[in-house]
């Protein structure tokens, strides 16, 4: 199984615990309709979740949909920052079919929270140092991305994010001669 499908599948489990989570505290504080209406809404965000992990066309409605939804669910006390890698990941390598840099505002954001409770997670910190990079933070994406190659164990990652941080230090180095 790739990768992709792993964080794609841990993505979906967090939705699915989300709405699990969601329906159990709102039966006690909400009328039925409203609860079954905010159920549908996230069950809608997990099908398009899945057209897109799928590489199958979805509209910029249906996005913008996933994005509203993702983030209402994604709190400070709702965030896990495993589970927030793949929802990162899945904006992040999508935000540009959509022409969408608030969505990955937004993966700025929710990588944000989620370093609150995890900043050694070596995932985590590369995602958002490639978010922090697109948006032309390079400064903080090199702090991200030297905690990632720090944490991570794995010698495949490490390649990855010495790849990733030489690209950042020769942006910055080229920002400085400007």
């Amino acid at each position: 199984m790739k990768t992709s499908n792993y964080l794609v599948t841990a993505f979906l489990v967090f939705f699915l615990g989300i709405i699990l989570a969601m329906q159990i505290d709102s039966k006690l504080y909400e009328p039925t309709e409203k609860i079954r209406r905010k159920i549908e809404r996230n069950y809608k965000s997990v099908l398009i979740l899945k057209r897109i992990s799928k590489d199958k066309a979805i509209t910029s409605k249906d996005w913008k949909q996933f994005i509203k939804t993702a983030d209402s669910l994604t709190t400070k006390e709702t965030v896990f920052p495993k589970e927030i890698v793949g929802q990162a990941l899945v904006v992040y390598n999508n935000y540009d079919k959509f022409k969408d840099v608030d969505a990955l505002k937004k993966v700025i954001s929710w990588c944000k929270m989620a370093y609150e409770k995890e900043p050694n997670y070596p995932k985590l910190n590369r995602v958002y140092a490639d978010a922090l990079f697109q948006l032309g933070d390079t400064e903080k994406a090199i702090f991200h991305m030297k905690i990632a190659l720090k944490k991570s164990s794995k010698p495949k990652s490490k390649k990855y994010y010495k790849k990733r941080l030489k690209v950042f230090n020769e942006a910055r180095d080229l920002q400085n001669k400007i």
